[in-house]
């Protein structure tokens, strides 16, 4: 029997890690908050990864939908990561129910903190109106392995890779729209855009629609694989941080080759063999 043969399959513990949120300089510029956020978590062998990119514009022209994203960030990995932990029948699971029941779970949270706020649909419905739009709208893309197996889904747009091919998610909904009406979510519910086997994949990411601007020239293309291949991406420094913003400085946001324009949200799985 051949080493190949020996070597045990590849699963979601052998895959590092590496997050960059970066506030881009038009946002400063008008001086709006960070309206990206990322998050990740794991539960046993389950690790997921998620991005919320905050809808920037509301009604009094300024947003701070950067709460919602933060919030729906941690709140999505968490409760996904320890969903998935649980899960039976791991061999023939549907991820599906469990973003459904996720979803479930999210929009009831979202309300009673509106109603914690003091905001209530019945009783004064524009203010209500006014507290969702300016703070709970956001988009999500999220990525889970568990075993050998890996789904990415989301919310609204945004983009996502494996190994070495590029995924652009159109534009349909900000998560939470749900919470302008009486009805339940419909259109907001998790949409699955891949899944696969782990043990042929080497790398997997997930970023915000500020990815756009970076990646909207040959040039820019090739900085941003570039920086996906880079030996930082993915691991940490002497200081024992996580290097991987230093590669993306290094690579696409210095002032020889500024690329970023809006906010951008990025999280890279990659196969621990590949940086050895």
């Amino acid at each position: 029997m051949n080493a190949s043969a020996n070597r045990k399959a590849q699963g979601a513990e052998d895959f590092a890690i590496g997050t960059v949120v970066r506030q881009g300089p038009l946002h400063h510029k008008l001086g709006f908050g960070l309206q990206d956020a990322c998050w990740h978590a794991t539960a046993g062998d389950v690790r997921v990864a998620v991005v919320c990119d905050g809808c920037s514009t509301a009604g009094n022209g300024y947003s701070h939908n950067l709460v919602g994203a933060r919030l729906g960030a941690e709140l999505i990995a968490n409760e996904l990561a320890r969903a998935l932990a649980d899960a039976v029948d791991r061999d023939r699971l549907d991820i599906q129910p469990i973003l459904a029941s996720l979803r479930r779970q999210l929009h009831e949270r979202f309300r009673k903190l509106c109603n914690g706020m003091g905001f209530s649909l019945r009783r004064d419905r524009e203010r209500y109106h006014a507290f969702v739009l300016d703070t709970l709208m956001f988009t999500v893309v999220g990525c889970a392995l568990l075993g050998s197996r890996y789904w990415i889904f989301g919310v609204g747009d945004g983009y996502y890779g494996i190994d070495d091919k590029l995924h652009a998610v159109p534009a349909a909904a900000y998560l939470n729209e749900s919470l302008l009406r009486w009805r339940q979510p419909d259109r907001e519910q998790f949409r699955i855009y891949a899944a696969g086997a782990l043990p042929r994949t080497s790398r997997i990411w997930i970023a915000s629609d500020g990815l756009a601007h970076v990646i909207n020239s040959d040039d820019g293309r090739r900085r941003f694989d570039g920086f996906l291949d880079d030996e930082q991406t993915c691991t940490l420094n002497r200081l024992g941080e996580d290097a991987t913003l230093q590669a993306f400085r290094r690579r696409l946001d210095n002032a020889r080759f500024p690329r970023l324009v809006d906010d951008l949200a990025i999280v890279i799985f990659k196969s621990n063999s590949t940086n050895n």
